[in-house]
């Protein structure tokens, strides 16, 4: 699996790796860990797992390595904007429609949000309608320093995740 790149945090990977191939892998993923930890590339590792290997996807090699160049459609990336790396509710929103729309090269569509400690309080409302009624298809893979920075409504509807440091 892709995952396996990244190094450290065993049991996070271990645990991933067992929901993915069972199937059960939730749509919502609350993945922290301290800056400098790695939570972004691990976000988009399990991106890149999760798209090679969505059963509707005709070469899911290449979109994995598509996911890793950063340049699939259906690896959407949210980050914030300027020195204080907010991230806007337009953004939200218009990552929102894109979610809905269907998938380019398959039935999976992955959403990583990075830094969700810095999402506006519109911005976290904006996020939490589409984790309350995601679309068919669509993964949300959240990371953050820490879970206590992250609207608790938010937190409630992912599974959370601990990298360590």
């Amino acid at each position: 699996m892709i995952i396996d790149r990244f190094l450290g945090s065993e049991d996070a990977k271990a645990r991933l790796c067992a929901m993915l191939q069972a199937g059960q892998l939730p749509h919502s993923i609350l993945i922290c860990g301290e800056t400098g930890c790695g939570s972004g590339y691990f976000a988009r590792l399990l991106a890149a797992d999760l798209l090679q290997s969505d059963p509707a996807a005709e070469d899911g090699e290449a979109r994995a390595r598509r996911v890793l160049e950063g340049a699939d459609p259906d690896c959407i990336e949210v980050e914030g904007e300027g020195v204080s790396g907010l991230i806007k509710v337009d953004r939200i929103r218009e990552v929102r429609a894109a979610a809905q729309q269907t998938s380019l090269g398959g039935e999976r569509r992955v959403l990583i949000v990075y830094g969700a400690e810095n999402l506006a309080p519109p911005s976290a409302n904006a996020l939490l309608k589409i984790l309350e009624e995601p679309p068919a298809g669509a993964f949300f893979l959240i990371t953050a320093r820490s879970a206590a920075g992250v609207m608790a409504t938010i937190r409630s509807r992912c599974s959370a995740l601990q990298l360590s440091a």
